[in-house]
């Protein structure tokens, strides 16, 4: 049991270790070395009480003895100091968003915004939804799942605050999940529930879309979908309540990238084959985190895995020899 409790510290010490070196140049380590750097990073309270739970229950068996012992226990309380480091350096963002709002529109901006609808914005994140990070429903929000919409067996969701507390038809918001554009790695289902159910209890009303993923799916088949679901929602979003000219849209990694390509390419005839004629021009995009230049003209990408991944499963072109393809695809 003494052995199985250092292995634990390692592996726990390792975890801490993760989140400030990622493996992201190993294609074999890239992928595991991102999961645990993302779960430990963004859910680290979490992460340090029930490792604290399961090193208590060591101790009191008397697992946790001589200098492997000792030294195992000193490794748990460094790792798990570095993670809560980690996460307290997140507060921060907070500052520099303020900040970035305030260059970009004004100190003043808030100022801008309606009285009554700004009052109805909390100080800060949701303490509850910190406790309960999985929590996918929220008994103020009505679902409908699984609406089909395009040529290619595409599905939505819309979500909705149950009350009201207005008429006039409300702004739409449309969510593109991430996932790297491929099979299983991501879908409508579970990502940005929190932003979503958030928003609508803000009385908008909340799509999100799923779209062909790869390998199966070969650019620009994914942006051709998310077009799509948007020609859906001006169609027939009046008939939930919503407003056909105010839509923003927004997404994550992948779909951070399919949002902002979005919102740039506004009738775009080479992304919307067979309605050409329809209007996918958007009010507003707030995109995180997403891929925003397949060609890496700027040299920002630290490792080849990506340009790899584009070349074999999403675009099925090489760069060197179809470069004028990943610049068409790129929102850069």
């Amino acid at each position: 049991m003494s052995t199985l409790f250092f292995l634990l510290s390692i592996f726990i010490g390792w975890q801490a270790w993760n989140l400030y070196n990622p493996a992201f140049s190993n294609p074999k380590l890239a992928v595991p070395s991102f999961v645990a750097g993302w779960l430990t990073g963004e859910l680290a309270p979490h992460v340090i009480f029930w490792q604290a739970i399961v090193i208590a229950v060591f101790v009191l068996f008397g697992a946790v003895e001589g200098f492997f012992g000792a030294l195992g226990f000193l490794l748990c309380i460094a790792a798990w100091a570095t993670m809560a480091f980690y996460y307290y350096e997140a507060t921060g963002t907070r500052a520099e968003v303020q900040t970035a709002l305030s260059e970009a529109l004004g100190e003043s901006f808030e100022t801008m915004i309606h009285e009554d609808y700004r009052a109805r914005f909390p100080e800060g994140p949701s303490e509850d939804l910190i406790r309960h990070p999985f929590r996918q429903h929220d008994p103020q929000i009505s679902v409908i799942k699984d609406i089909p919409f395009g040529d290619f067996g595409q599905t939505l969701d819309l979500r909705q605050a149950k009350i009201s507390n207005h008429e006039q038809p409300k702004p739409v918001l449309l969510q593109i999940h991430g996932g790297a554009w491929t099979q299983n790695y991501g879908s409508k289902n579970e990502q940005a529930l929190p932003l979503m159910n958030h928003i609508a209890k803000q009385d908008w009303i909340c799509v999100t879309s799923s779209y062909r993923l790869s390998p199966k799916a070969t650019f620009p088949e994914h942006i051709i979908d998310c077009k799509q679901a948007l020609v859906w929602i001006k169609e027939h979003i009046e008939e939930y309540g919503g407003d056909p000219d105010f839509i923003v849209v927004t997404g994550g990694s992948a779909g951070g990238h399919l949002s902002s390509l979005l919102a740039l390419s506004a009738n775009q005839l080479a992304f919307q084959p067979g309605f050409e004629d329809k209007d996918t021009s958007v009010q507003g995009a707030v995109p995180f985190y997403g891929v925003y230049d397949f060609s890496d003209s700027l040299a920002l990408n630290p490792t080849e895995i990506l340009l790899d991944m584009l070349e074999d499963s999403v675009m099925k072109l090489d760069l060197s020899t179809s470069e004028a393809a990943f610049r068409d695809a790129s929102p850069l």
